[in-house]
């Protein structure tokens, strides 16, 4: 049976998350991040959030897909994923690993959170001017998540803060955060 369910997610200015299915920020540390801490473990993400990777499958994890728009509850690709067209269906299918990744998008961290089966958030949040700026000037459908509202009593510990410069010369400050479910007996 599953022991830790983690959703893994980088939020920007403002709890931008993205514009459309697409990162507005491309940080090398943030990716290299993501790989080291899901890499061998099954990832979960929604059919948008998949096919909008600049590559797919992730090497090295078992990639899972929600889809729930088939009517067969597991479908096995050839090229590489599984595609299960509940959440319930893909939590299921991973019950013998010992921890697995929610990857996104905005509709699966809500639904994931909502019902209470993350019990650790893997949380980057990225800081630039730039982001703000482009928040403020451009039409783009971005996409915001306030992960805070659902995480405001969990434990925190901040693993590290860096600083890296993109490849457009842009400066982009990060936070990697972890933040762990109190369990209802040390709450009290």
């Amino acid at each position: 049976m599953t022991k830790n369910i983690s959703l893994i997610i980088a939020i920007g200015p403002k709890n931008v998350i993205g514009i459309g299915d697409q990162l507005i920020w491309h940080s090398k540390k943030d990716l290299q991040h993501f790989k080291c801490t899901t890499e061998n473990h099954p990832c979960i993400f929604g059919s948008k959030t998949f096919y909008g990777l600049p590559f797919y499958p992730l090497k090295n994890r078992l990639n899972i897909v929600l889809d729930n728009t088939q009517k067969e509850e597991i479908i096995a690709d050839n090229r590489g994923w599984v595609t299960c067209n509940s959440f319930e269906c893909a939590l299921l299918f991973c019950e013998n690993y010992d921890e697995i990744y929610i990857c996104g998008g905005k509709s699966i961290y809500e639904y994931a959170l909502k019902y209470g089966f993350v019990n650790k958030v893997f949380l980057t949040r990225v800081y630039a001017n730039w982001i703000n700026e482009m928040m403020e000037l451009s039409d783009q459908p971005f996409v915001y998540f306030n992960i805070d509202e659902y995480i405001k009593e969990w434990n925190k510990q901040v693993l590290t803060q860096d600083t890296e410069i993109d490849s457009l010369g842009q400066k982009i400050d990060l936070s990697f955060e972890v933040y762990t479910k109190q369990s209802k007996l040390s709450s009290k």
